[in-house]
């Protein structure tokens, strides 16, 4: 059942945005003379924001995974972040974390007669295809910006939703 702690909107979008613009901001800083080791030091810092973001944005599957957990969900909070986290494996896991959820929370909110709005399993399909293009020759850069655009869209709506939830529980 629902945790009782709303999910930040604000937070992950900002995490999404600025581990973005603080991991790549080595590429457009190297062009200006720095050394080789101000470069480096400045790469290993945008791996390490990276690293970071990829964690917090983990949580976010968390949380929301933990809001729809009756007995009937097809993975545990745990085991949707955990296995997102299994090399080769994750290529296809990531389907079930991401667009899993959305079908498992419109059938948690329809079994449970929730007033939420029911979450587009079409966008949340279409981010880790997405995802999977970004390895792509010629597809990578472009699918990298939809990937962007995408995954702010599903915690806009994943937030949302889930919040939503919530409010219904009072």
């Amino acid at each position: 059942m629902s945790s009782g702690k709303r999910i930040s909107q604000s937070l992950y979008l900002w995490i999404l945005f600025g581990s973005i613009v603080v991991a790549f901001a080595p590429a457009l800083l190297m062009r200006s003379g720095r050394s080789e080791t101000a470069t480096w030091a400045l790469i290993a810092t945008g791996a390490a924001v990276l690293t970071a973001a990829m964690i917090i944005l983990l949580a976010f599957w968390h949380r929301a995974w933990s809001a729809i957990q009756d007995g009937h969900a097809r993975t545990t909070p745990a085991r949707a972040v955990g296995f997102a986290l299994i090399p080769i494996f994750n290529l296809y896991w990531i389907f079930q974390l991401v667009w899993g959820f959305a079908v498992d929370f419109n059938a948690y909110a329809s079994r449970h007669e929730q007033d939420v709005p029911p979450l587009p399993e079409g966008l949340f399909l279409a981010l880790p295809i997405v995802a999977l293009a970004t390895s792509l020759p010629l597809l990578g850069i472009v699918a990298s910006l939809a990937v962007v655009a995408l995954y702010a869209l599903v915690i806009i709506r994943v937030c949302n939703s889930v919040n939503a939830l919530e409010s219904s529980a009072d």
